[in-house]
């Protein structure tokens, strides 16, 4: 019975450990001469005391669905963006100090993207 059990333990940490790994990962390849993203990618920024910041996101898009979400991580509150239809070129004004996370999202993106952060 308890090897039974560790087995079972085993089996159910590797299934947890793939699926949150596969999850938090994005996978890049290249279809015909484009780039195709799947999955997800986590940036962090950090804006001094007295200061503001911006991100300026460009995305050059074939095919495929891309996702931002940006957030503070001092005030979980503050969320300055959040989108999944975006257009091409856009800026996300950050007008907290502190730390930030910008999380992006691919499925079968076909393209490319930038996000470019500068504090002012």
């Amino acid at each position: 019975m308890f090897k039974k059990s560790v087995y079972i333990f085993i089996i159910l940490l590797c299934f947890v450990s793939c699926t949150s790994k596969e999850k938090e990962s994005m996978t890049v390849n290249i279809v015909d001469g484009v780039t195709l993203y799947n999955g997800v990618e986590r940036r962090y920024f950090e804006i001094c005391d007295g200061k503001e910041g911006e991100i300026k996101v460009s995305l050059l898009k074939e095919s495929g669905t891309f996702g931002l979400k940006v957030s503070s991580l001092d005030n979980p509150s503050y969320i300055p963006y959040i989108g999944s239809d975006c257009p091409e070129y856009f800026v996300v004004n950050l007008k907290e100090s502190g730390e930030y996370e910008a999380i992006i999202t691919a499925e079968n993106y076909k393209g490319t993207f930038m996000l470019e952060f500068s504090e002012k």
